[in-house]
């Protein structure tokens, strides 16, 4: 299976996931999907990516941040009923069909791989200010004397 699907960029042509490939922690092949945990490169948050392979070329990817890992999974490590619901609504951007083994089989894969993004290090500073990338405006402050007070690159 191709681990390594291609990019997703933001609205401004900006990558936000790699999806897959050297720059992610974890690769996997699960049930059908590839998994990927790599981190958003906008904020560092650690993030689960899932895709079919068999999802055809207007498939796309279902993601599962940090962030929302408590509604996926109750304290005892069993799927909540958000996430059968989410699982089934993900069905039709993977490109497969919406039926109750295919929503068993991807909260399997979202349940397997919970524990390993709950222990995700930090993204590193040094992938963070390189995902940043360059800036557009450079900000500089000065007070009435024209003294600098402090410089930005937004």
């Amino acid at each position: 299976m191709n681990l390594n699907k291609s990019m997703i960029v933001s609205a401004t042509g900006q990558a936000m996931f790699g999806i897959g490939g050297p720059k992610t922690h974890k690769t996997a092949e699960f049930k059908g999907y590839c998994v990927s945990l790599e981190w958003d490169m906008a904020d560092g948050e650690p993030v689960m990516l899932i895709w079919s392979p068999l999802g055809g070329l207007g498939a796309g990817v279902f993601g599962v941040c940090l962030s929302s890992a408590g509604k996926y999974a109750n304290p005892d490590g069993k799927p909540t009923e958000e996430c059968f619901m989410e699982a089934a609504a993900a069905l039709p951007t993977l490109g497969r069909a919406l039926i109750r083994l295919e929503v068993s089989t991807l909260v399997d894969v979202i349940i397997q791989f919970l524990p390993d993004l709950l222990t995700m290090p930090p993204a590193s500073r040094a992938s963070r200010l390189e995902a940043k990338g360059k800036g557009i405006l450079e900000v500089t402050q000065t007070d009435v004397n024209g003294k600098v007070i402090s410089e930005s690159l937004l």
